[in-house]
């Protein structure tokens, strides 16, 4: 299994897409959700250091959108009912901590010695219906 793989877990199917240009052409830190029936929704995450820029936590930045090339613009995004944001939330936390086993992580999560093991979420990461 690669780190770019679908990996089923206890909640659905999540995967790492990569780095890459995004709609502003900045490269970004790709990750993707099957939310089911073949509804995949993309969103960000990013490295955040702690005071020692030694250690960090993963944050997420947004998610809710149908093409991963669209992540980050400020508008597109799909929302969501409160009870689908904590059953998303759930399942990208599972993919963060304990997701693609056998051959590493991408970036930044290939330094299981520096990640601290936290998710947390910026304001606005998701839009609520």
């Amino acid at each position: 299994m690669s780190m770019f793989d679908w990996v089923t877990l206890d909640n659905g199917r999540a995967c790492f897409s990569g780095g890459g240009p995004c709609w502003d052409g900045k490269v970004r830190n790709v990750f993707a959700l099957d939310l089911g029936d073949g509804d995949i929704r993309f969103g960000e995450f990013a490295t955040k250091y702690n005071d020692d820029q030694q250690h960090f936590n993963v944050e997420i930045k947004n998610f809710g959108y149908d093409n991963k090339y669209d992540v980050g613009a400020p508008d597109g995004r799909l929302a969501y009912s409160s009870i689908s944001i904590e059953k998303i939330r759930a399942l990208i936390c599972d993919l963060i901590v304990n997701g693609v086993p056998g051959e590493g992580k991408p970036f930044p999560l290939h330094k299981p010695e520096r990640f601290l093991g936290g998710v947390e979420f910026s304001d606005g990461w998701v839009v609520e219906a």
